[in-house]
């Protein structure tokens, strides 16, 4: 959806919030994107009316988050927007949550219980006048990350936002306020109390953003990055960082645009330094990863050596590892720890093109079912087989589906 549809949706809400006797603005990162001159993901708005009154004024509502005065609406066909009451939060004893939270009308209230300043930016959203209590747009135009109010109790109330100081410092290519370096230094040991599920968005937002190699160097100057990857050697760490760096020109180079590709290339250059790879499968369960990137990662590091040194290969083991779906991203993984120029990438390349120009059978020419009807019976034969048979399609020794299901004739007989 467009950010102009985007944006006439969350109008029309805003209107209809308004014409019911309540405040409405456009809040948080939209505003903040709108006036760096990059196009949001999404509208939010803040409001002094209830949960409750929203549900009343609006026929579809889900209550997302009503806890904390979130209730999320739909308009239109399929456009959806969050409604946030404005707020104050009470303690936090979780290092994550408030323990209580009570509603407001006052939305500098509500402003001063956010993050950072930037993300504390209200907008008319029919004037498009800032409402700015807190100093944001000020560290916008100086390109700076400021917490609000006080830094050290913003990062006691939820600790995560440590990290997300640094996935917007990356992401924006801005600085980190000192006063908030020193709180995020002075605090770095107490990301270990955020769960790992929280962590590993925070990560993949980061490594899927413009510059990844700046996020890492953050996380090791605020001393987060042996607290949360704890598992990687403190020699290593300079040279992990250089590769994670290179990801987005590795995925870049090599088509790599699965949406997990940067989660995986980042969590296998982690793992793979040689004492760690015994380790991944349970350092990839301690950080709660989904089953697909665990499986991905782990296959990833598996083709390691085969990635390095190709020629140890025969070609048509190499030409399965570029038919698999993981491929790309196992190139970029190649490309990432050894650089886009390299002798082992420039020869899976070459295959790969060579492999488009002229492609192999997308079906196998011979299966188990004709392998029954030559009157063998289902066995570990069969892989055996049907193995040999793709070894000579995959090394164009056998070049039509006959000369397979010759083979397969003469194969079947022997067995």
């Amino acid at each position: 959806m467009t950010e102009a549809l985007l944006r006439a949706g969350a109008k029309t809400l805003a209107r209809t919030l308004r014409d019911a006797g309540h405040e409405a603005y456009f809040a948080g990162g939209c505003v903040r994107d709108v006036l760096l001159g990059k196009s949001p993901k999404d509208f939010d708005i803040a409001t002094d009316a209830t949960p409750e009154e929203v549900q009343k004024i609006f026929r579809r509502t889900v209550a997302v988050g009503a806890a904390f005065g979130v209730i999320r609406v739909r308009i239109g066909h399929g456009q959806e927007y969050e409604v946030a009451t404005y707020r104050t939060d009470g303690e936090y004893t979780d290092g994550r949550r408030p323990d209580v939270v009570r509603y407001s009308k006052s939305k500098e209230e509500d402003v001063a219980r956010r993050d950072f300043t930037i993300n504390a930016l209200l907008m008319d959203p029919f004037t498009d006048e800032i409402l700015d209590f807190v100093g944001g747009q000020a560290d916008l135009a100086r390109r700076m990350i400021r917490a609000v109010g006080d830094p050290e109790r913003r990062f006691f109330e939820d600790k995560l936002r440590m990290l997300r100081a640094v996935r917007f410092a990356s992401r924006f290519d801005f600085e980190i306020d000192s006063a908030t370096r020193a709180a995020i230094q002075k605090h770095a040991s107490s990301i270990v109390l955020v769960s790992a599920e929280r962590i590993v968005t925070e990560l993949s937002a980061l490594w899927n953003g413009a510059d990844p190699g700046l996020g890492m160097r953050l996380l090791a100057e605020l001393e987060l990055f042996s607290p949360i990857f704890s598992f990687v050697p403190a020699e290593s760490l300079a040279s992990v960082c250089a590769e994670i760096a290179r990801i987005p020109e590795a995925c870049a180079s090599v088509g790599a645009a699965e949406a997990d590709a940067r989660s995986v290339v980042a969590w296998a250059l982690l793992l793979a330094r040689r004492d760690l790879r015994h380790e991944s499968e349970a350092v990839l369960r301690s950080m709660k990863l989904s089953q697909r990137i665990m499986k991905d990662v782990e296959r990833a590091l598996g083709w390691l050596p085969s990635l390095e040194a190709p020629e140890s290969l025969r070609l048509a083991d190499r030409v399965r590892i570029l038919r698999d779906r993981l491929a790309p991203t196992a190139l970029a993984f190649l490309a990432a720890r050894g650089g886009t120029d390299n002798a082992a990438l420039r020869l899976y390349l070459a295959e790969r093109a060579a492999l488009e120009q002229d492609p192999l059978p997308a079906e196998p020419w011979v299966t188990g079912g004709d392998l029954k009807r030559l009157g063998l019976d289902p066995s570990p034969r069969f892989k055996t087989i049907l193995e040999s048979i793709e070894t000579e399609v995959f090394e164009r020794r056998i070049k039509t589906k006959e000369e397979a299901q010759a083979m397969a004739e003469r194969l079947a007989k022997e067995a």
